[in-house]
């Protein structure tokens, strides 16, 4: 829907057409109702220009700047530091421009809704508008402690309008001067970056009075919205669905840190972790139940219904491979539930309780 949104395509008739029940147009409709910034101003992706930057960019290593000390510079240089900040939910962008004995500050207050990579580039660029009135054939120099932003700025890839219009405003004071953009560590006591991060700093704090967003909102801004929103009402599903008894006393679902870990293994190994959870495995307490097993006894120990929570926590001929692995004896449900998904994984494998299953 956002997508199609911004590119003016989406046609929302506020019906379903001949489809008698709900659709993705529906889930559509009730995620824009619930997100309104899904229909605030975006910075989208856009194609980069086919030209190269007349600027340059430097990206020292940590190391190198240990070896070099703070930035020195001769006294007709015009040498700038950007910062951007979030601080208590609001963002800020902030340059301070030092020239011919003179310094002047810029202040952005971005409110809410900014990220902290717009901030730094926004920094960039307001610095570029600043000094596009100096003198013709200065030597300029802007530190930035923003990586990702300087490297935006300088790789053949897609950027978003907010880079490219950096992009263009750096490429103009390029045209008349030396530009060169570099790296600088944050939080390594150079005096120019301190002052612009605490500028950045006290720009995220001021209060900004007009509608959200002061700058359209990134890409990521509204994926983590549309994010949030579904694992809530993932959430809620899932507390209200009656059934899954042991996958619930077995696993904290829903996880982002299953899932992050559940999309890294093969096929294989995701259906053999998801039915030794959910229970519907070749455990004879499983097997017994739908009629493929004379007893639901554990067969490795004889001691107790050989259940998923058993295998896990408690058969005592795993023992020593719990230990191994799991660091530890015996663990209830409880103790299942705060295992690393990895170990988990690692355990059921390593211990070969399922080596000749077929499915």
């Amino acid at each position: 829907m956002h997508r199609l949104y911004h590119n003016k395509a989406w046609n929302d008739r506020g019906d379903f057409g001949h489809l008698s029940r709900a659709n993705h147009v529906k889930i559509c409709r009730e995620m824009g109702d619930k997100l309104p910034l899904i229909k605030w101003p975006c910075d989208l992706r856009v194609t980069r220009p086919l030209i190269e930057g007349a600027f340059k960019v430097n990206l020292p290593s940590r190391k190198k700047w240990g070896e070099m000390g703070p930035p020195q510079h001769d006294e007709e240089d015009v040498v700038c530091y950007t910062d951007g900040s979030r601080h208590d939910g609001s963002t800020g962008a902030a340059a301070i421009i030092n020239y011919g004995g003179e310094q002047n500050l810029v202040t952005i207050p971005l409110g809410a809704s900014a990220t902290v990579f717009q901030a730094e580039v926004l920094a960039i660029c307001w610095a570029a508008y600043a000094m596009s009135s100096l003198p013709m054939g200065r030597s300029i120099y802007i530190y930035s402690d923003s990586r990702s932003a300087l490297q935006a700025l300088q790789t053949w890839q897609y950027m978003t309008h907010l880079v490219g219009e950096c992009f263009q405003a750096l490429n103009i004071l390029a045209g008349k001067h030396s530009v060169e953009l570099i790296w600088i560590p944050a939080h390594e006591g150079f005096q120019g970056n301190e002052q612009a991060d605490q500028l950045a700093k006290e720009a995220a704090g001021t209060v900004v009075y007009g509608p959200e967003p002061i700058i359209p909102v990134s890409m990521s801004s509204v994926r983590l919205a549309i994010k949030s929103v579904a694992i809530k009402k993932h959430k809620m599903l899932w507390g209200r669905y009656g059934g899954a008894r042991q996958t619930k006393e077995l696993i904290d679902i829903p996880s982002m840190r299953v899932s992050n870990f559940l999309i890294t293994l093969s096929r294989s190994n995701i259906r053999l972790f998801t039915q030794v959870i959910t229970g519907h495995s070749t455990l004879n307490g499983h097997l017994h139940r739908i009629g493929r097993a004379d007893s639901n006894i554990c067969p490795y120990c004889n001691n107790g219904r050989e259940t998923s929570l058993h295998f896990l926590g408690r058969c005592d001929y795993f023992l020593t491979k719990r230990l191994d692995v799991l660091e530890g004896q015996t663990f209830g449900a409880e103790g299942v539930r705060v295992l690393e998904p990895a170990k988990l994984m690692l355990y059921i494998i390593s211990s070969n309780r399922f080596k000749e299953d077929k499915h």
